[in-house]
């Protein structure tokens, strides 16, 4: 799948070097990806009266176009100006435009990310800058696309409504689950769909990556592997990356440009970061970790009899660190869920992603969410089929308190369908709660040993908990999704990852990232199939947009699929 990477990242850097050097001798050019030509255009900015030419000459603005090193239709582009001066840039094509907001900041120098072309493609950029005395001047320069070599999946649009889905780009973190469970973890492509279902934004890294979410300062959080965690430029390039650091001995070093940022927990033993990340307006980070309790052997033959092993029981742990890597906070699952009562289904298992002869994986948290609204972090607990909101306090170290349990063991009443083995849980812009609903093992299901169809579905919960009181609280299915798979023609069924979402207009994106056609045959018939609801009137509301891909011969699956208004957002730019 990757074995053209290395030779593309090298034909991209030497391609960066071409356009610096170029730039040398043609200021106002840009430097395009291979087979691009530099083309001088006509500046269009008005020749400086003698007083202007004292306050600085805009005439003399450059600007320099170098090719993402990760991404072959992604770029940096730097303007140099006398002056202080915001930028706003446009490119354009025979059949696209990219435009970029105004920079929210006047400098002299720029250094801005342009992103959102299509591949293969010839686009005519437009630099606009902005003199503090509101002179105007415009150069121009060329940039040609590269293609993305890649084992991107056919993405099939089968039902698209414009008026009625919510714009932005549509991103896409493919075949996850190849990538998780391949002996090397090698890496699988991210990819953003412009409306009208094209590839826009690229990168992948040749290590496996989920969980993809963007940052406050206009970067991109995601999990993965061996390192953890790694924060991108939205070009695709690393910035930095954070590994545990059991020992404590490691400081932060710089490894090609690289920040490498250890963190540890002073009070218990952290492994490495998993599943999920989700990075905070005041720089600090929230991540999924693990540690492991040791169990008698006695419990161990109760749990799993006959086994020759001797195992721990792994636990998730809730991680909230500074930007620097200090441990601020961490919520242990065994403190907050009772292994006793709920020791899941799965702990017999001696093979899988975090899973090993010694270690047992227990709670298998694979989502988190800081709730502004109630100053509280969600987790949802796969294996313990729970939702936990987990309180916020002023003290560090290891926490406890919990605001809410939904599900098995619950503290609220709940009235709604029961969930299984639930993924990405998150709130709504009104305080719901939404996940997506599994269903592995669901009562009177086939997994479950019943007559009734699998399925999965979206679900969206309103819980009450604004009372002092806590016992007036109480939670209420509002809202589901169900679907027919259209490959098999019963209920879909996706036993693995997939996700739930509100865009920004109120509609709802599904993500059935892991639907199968045969359960028995689980990693070889996975599918995705993506679906956006406007969440009104009966079986859930309408369908205005629905993607598939793969037809259940060779597995294809999403992590997480998600719809961003815009590639360009974050401080750097005047939203």
């Amino acid at each position: 799948m990757h074995n053209s990477l290395p030779r593309r990242l090298a034909v991209a850097l030497s391609l960066a070097v071409l356009a610096t050097a170029c730039s040398d001798d043609v200021e106002e050019e840009g430097a395009g990806t291979e087979g691009a030509e530099n083309e001088e255009v006509e500046d269009s900015s008005e020749a400086p009266s003698s007083a202007e030419q004292d306050v600085g000459d805009l005439d003399a603005t450059t600007i320099e176009i170098i090719t993402s090193e990760i991404s072959p239709i992604a770029a940096r582009l730097t303007v140099t100006a006398d002056v202080a001066v915001t930028v706003q840039i446009t490119a354009t094509s025979d059949d696209h435009e990219v435009a970029t907001p105004t920079t929210a900041a006047s400098a002299t120098d720029h250094d801005l990310p342009l992103v959102g072309m299509r591949q293969n493609d010839t686009y005519r950029v437009s630099v606009n800058v902005t003199a503090n005395d509101g002179r105007t001047a415009t150069k121009e320069a060329v940039f040609v696309t590269g293609e993305i070599e890649d084992n991107i999946p056919d993405f099939q649009v089968t039902n698209a409504d414009p008026a009625r889905r919510s714009p932005g780009i549509t991103i896409i973190e493919t075949n996850t689950v190849p990538a998780a469970v391949g002996t090397d973890f090698g890496g699988n492509a991210i990819v953003g769909l412009d409306e009208d279902d094209e590839i826009v934004w690229y990168w992948n890294t040749d290590r496996f990556q989920g969980s993809v979410q963007r940052t406050p300062a206009g970067d991109v959080a995601v999990q993965n592997d061996p390192f953890g965690m790694t924060i991108h430029a939205i070009t695709g390039e690393p910035v930095r990356r954070y590994y545990v650091d059991p020992a404590a001995t490691d400081e932060t070093t710089v490894v090609d440009g690289t920040e490498l940022i250890p963190y540890h927990a002073d009070w218990m033993e952290l492994g490495s970061i998993h599943h999920d990340v989700q990075v905070r307006p005041d720089g600090t980070i929230f991540a999924l970790g693990r540690t492991v309790h040791e169990i008698p052997v006695e419990r161990q033959q109760e749990l799993c009899p006959g086994d020759e092993f001797e195992w721990g029981v792994t636990s998730d742990v809730i991680v909230h660190m500074t930007s620097d890597g200090e441990v601020l906070r961490t919520w242990d699952l065994w403190d907050i869920s009772s292994f006793e009562d709920l020791p899941g289904p799965l702990l017999c298992q001696t093979q899988g992603l975090g899973i090993s002869e010694a270690e047992r994986d227990w709670t298998h948290a694979n989502a988190l969410w800081f709730d502004e609204t109630r100053d509280a972090i969600l987790v949802s607990s796969r294996h313990t089929d729970q939702i936990i909101a987990l309180a916020m306090t002023e003290e560090t170290g290891p926490q406890t308190e919990t605001r809410w349990i939904l599900g098995a063991d619950g503290t609220v009443p709940y009235d709604g369908e029961s969930f299984h083995h639930t993924h990405g849980v998150k709130t709504a812009a009104n305080g719901d709660i939404l996940l997506y609903d599994n269903g592995n093992f669901r009562p009177g299901t086939e997994m479950a040993g019943g007559d009734g169809p699998n399925y999965s579905r979206g679900v969206r919960i309103q819980v009450d908990d604004a009372n002092d009181d806590p016992s007036t609280w109480s939670a209420t299915q509002v809202w589901e999704h169900r679907m027919i798979d259209p490959l098999t023609g019963a209920p879909i069924f996706a036993p693995i990852i997939s996700d739930t979402d509100e865009l920004a207009n109120g509609n709802i994106l599904v993500t059935h990232g892991g639907a199968v056609v045969d359960p028995a045959r689980l990693f070889e018939t996975l599918h995705v199939h993506l679906v956006e609801i406007v969440p009104d009137g009966a079986n859930g509301g309408d369908v205005v947009w629905e993607l598939q891909a793969g037809d259940g011969t060779q597995p294809e699956s999403t992590y997480r699929a998600d719809r961003w208004e815009s590639l360009y957002y974050g401080p750097l730019w005047s939203n």
